[in-house]
């Protein structure tokens, strides 16, 4: 898919840039890794071994490893039954070297609340956790947050605008002629609609001073707010007044309006409808209210509402700052879309990949109906929500489920003590070795590299 962009000139100049920046962030990643190994080892000597506990509920402090052993009833809420004590350890803790990596990355996502807990809770070796036993052991990962977390991965966005400027020869020269041939593109005359229809009369000239004086803008921008303020007003279950009220502003507001548009024609005729982005949106509002009124339908009535509201960015226009920041983000939008482009193909190559791996794994604390990679577009909007803070260790968790908590294959013959009767299957519901390596790198592809483009 890539190959293709390339015919797109936005998207080819958004590759390259990309490309052309792999040398200074490969520097970044560089360095975050010296970060990794020193946290890592400093971690792995202070709390290596010291995370184990007993199953729930079991040889709680001061009781230790010895004391857990033999059977115990599980809780009524999950049906009763025998099960022998475990001596376990956490999913992220800091046994090893890779262990004490893989969970300072993990802490790198800000998904740090539940290891830091189980840290502070640490007593001694072979002993169980105690509550808040050692309420310093935070300062560990706090200092780790502001050198990893926050220093190290803003690094990220530094080389990476930086490479975008160098490789796009952003100099002082290059940026002096884009905002010549931008003010070029502003103040260039624009084509003027009905402009043979303007009216010639003799009232349509104090029709325009009417109109054009700032008293009239005055009220028109209050009777938007006024509006404006009674559509926030408005509340489940309100009282039989309070909805009249809402209702007749609502008529007496939209009548006003129709009359404000109503003296524009008159004034400038069609095209001062027409020729103004603002006043074709005034437009739309008044005819898709007008269609909610004649039609008697509530639905078009409440989506039509949301237009009213928007009215309310016409009159922020009006603020020179507010302006300035609205048309930026008006001439961002083409370069926004290649970008939106770029990251909706490397998101679905990452969906494939998910599919491929993972869409017959059996689901599990996160992954299940809300989570899955069951087809494309459920992978998609999994990738989305990793992206956008969900719970994407659990989901890494779930996807690298091994036997026994799965069964290999769908074979009685081949795994009699799996329980599984069924007709024989050439798939089982475990989830993949790759689990790791996929979740890391799509959460340094696409989280920490691709959506730093934005900026």
């Amino acid at each position: 898919p890539l190959r293709l962009m390339k015919r797109n000139q936005g998207m080819r100049l958004v590759i390259d840039t990309l490309i052309c920046t792999i040398k200074p962030v490969i520097y970044v990643i560089f360095f975050s890794t010296f970060t990794f190994c020193v946290f890592a080892l400093v971690g792995q000597g202070l709390y290596g071994g010291k995370l184990f506990r007993c199953s729930a509920g079991q040889a709680l402090y001061p009781a230790g490893k010895l004391e857990c052993s033999g059977h115990y009833i599980t809780d009524p809420g999950d049906g009763s039954f025998l099960a022998p004590r475990v001596w376990s350890n956490p999913t992220f803790h800091f046994d090893t070297y890779s262990d004490a990596v893989f969970t300072l990355f993990r802490i790198n996502t800000i998904k740090y609340v539940g290891i830091v807990y189980d840290v502070m809770d640490i007593t001694e070796l072979h002993q169980s956790p105690s509550f808040n036993a050692h309420g310093e052991n935070a300062f560990f990962f706090v200092a780790y947050l502001i050198v990893g977390a926050l220093f190290v991965m803003n690094l990220f966005v530094g080389f990476i605008v930086d490479g975008f400027n160098l490789n796009k020869g952003s100099d002082t020269a290059d940026e002096a002629y884009g905002h010549f041939w931008r003010q070029i593109e502003s103040r260039k005359p624009q084509r003027l609609y009905f402009s043979y229809l303007i009216p010639q009369f003799v009232s349509t000239i104090h029709i325009k001073k009417f109109i054009e004086h700032s008293h009239f803008g005055v009220f028109s921008s209050a009777c938007v707010f006024i509006n404006v303020g009674f559509m926030l007003a408005d509340h489940a279950d309100a009282d039989e007044s309070f909805t009249r009220i809402v209702e007749l502003q609502n008529l007496v507001f939209f009548i006003e309006l129709w009359v404000e548009l109503l003296l524009i024609c008159m004034a400038y005729g069609p095209g001062g409808l027409v020729n103004d982005v603002w006043k074709r949106f005034d437009v739309i509002v008044c005819l898709g209210t007008s269609a909610g009124y004649l039609f008697n339908n509530e639905s078009i009535v409440q989506f039509v509402k949301a237009f009213r509201l928007m009215r309310v960015v016409r009159l922020m226009i009006r603020v020179k700052k507010i302006r300035i920041i609205l048309e930026t983000l008006i001439k961002c939008i083409p370069q926004l879309a290649n970008i939106l482009v770029l990251l909706f193909l490397v998101y679905s190559m990452f969906a494939v990949i998910g599919v491929q791996a993972f869409s017959a794994t059996k689901y599990g604390k996160r992954l299940g109906p809300t989570a899955n990679f069951d087809d494309w577009p459920s992978a998609m909007v999994t990738c989305f929500q990793i992206v956008v803070g969900d719970a994407w260790h659990d989901i890494m968790d779930d996807c690298g489920v091994q036997p026994p908590e799965c069964t290999p294959v769908f074979d009685s013959a081949l795994y009699p003590d799996y329980g599984y009767s069924g007709p024989p299957k050439s798939f089982g519901d475990c989830g993949s070795s790759v689990s790791t390596l996929y979740f890391m790198s799509f959460k340094l592809m696409c989280e920490t590299i691709m959506l730093n483009l934005f900026i």
